[in-house]
């Protein structure tokens, strides 16, 4: 007798995961390009709100404040001295000293006296150009 069917094709039971497979790189690499990795500041900060759409300066050294204000830099704690220190070092680091460009992240909660303690030692070791960074009010 003749046997005039097609062939039966062996069914692997893993050729239901390649569209899986697919879909997940597809996913990763999606991800990939559309996320924003940033360092983290070590701290939580609670920045104050501003209407001001201006974007800051280019971003060089980030000093983090916290509402206690105790002062951070690249995630490591520093006494206000300290602080006047690693500004100085980061200025000898700079082929244009005008070119000093520094961003204060502090906290809304943080007292004015202390943030302005806190300003003049920055600018007193040569910064030009100082930056307070806010978060922006919704419309």
């Amino acid at each position: 007798m003749l046997n005039t069917q097609a062939p039966r094709r062996v069914t692997n039971q893993d050729d239901s995961l390649i569209p899986l497979i697919n879909v997940v790189f597809l996913m990763l690499i999606f991800f990939m390009v559309a996320g924003q990795i940033t360092a983290s500041d070590g701290i939580e900060v609670e920045t104050p709100s501003s209407i001001n759409k201006a974007p800051l300066a280019a971003e060089q050294l980030k000093v983090v404040i916290n509402k206690q204000g105790e002062i951070y830099i690249d995630g490591q704690y520093q006494t206000v001295d300290q602080l006047s220190q690693r500004v100085l070092s980061y200025m000898a680091l700079l082929k244009d000293q005008q070119a000093a460009q520094v961003v204060v992240k502090a906290d809304s909660l943080l007292a004015v006296d202390k943030l302005q303690t806190i300003l003049k030692q920055i600018k007193q070791a040569g910064v030009s150009t100082l930056s307070l960074m806010t978060s922006q009010i919704e419309d």
